[in-house]
């Protein structure tokens, strides 16, 4: 709580507003960046592939976003979940993609060595109960480019 109110207090001395209006102002920064585009009615998700991995089942998806934009990701959902549930979107470093943090080997197979310095994250995020899509940042697994 104390720390808060000191973060607070600083934002207000150094840049004369308030948390709340200097979470509005990078919110509005961040809007004015990305600029408009045309978003898809609708996601439209396909099913590519299903794995029972345990603890959580895999799914390869594929999903568009914006029309004529179509990319793969996978979805981990923990096993005997029902309603509502956390989600969240893991996003791979600058390994070989999504793969990497969903328990598998570059070439889809069972990654069962020893764990990498990304250690599975998204499964464990499955295993702590959380819905986790994970998809290939452009340039990365999938979506690099030959």
């Amino acid at each position: 709580m104390q720390y808060e109110r000191a973060t607070e207090r600083r934002l207000e001395e150094a840049l004369g507003e308030t948390g709340g209006q200097h979470k509005e102002r990078l919110i509005r920064s961040l809007q004015e960046s990305l600029g408009e585009f045309e978003r898809a009615a609708s996601l439209n998700p396909v099913l590519l592939e299903e794995a029972d991995c345990g603890g959580y089942i895999r799914q390869r998806v594929e999903l568009t976003v914006v029309p004529g934009l179509s990319f793969g990701a996978y979805v981990l959902v923990p096993k005997g979940s029902s309603g509502k549930l956390p989600g969240v979107i893991a996003l791979h470093g600058h390994g070989y993609g999504s793969r990497q943090i969903c328990g598998l080997n570059e070439d889809g197979t069972a990654d069962s060595g020893p764990p990498d310095g990304y250690h599975h994250f998204a499964v464990q995020l499955a295993g702590k109960g959380m819905i986790v899509i994970a998809p290939d940042v452009i340039g990365f697994g999938e979506r690099r480019m030959q």
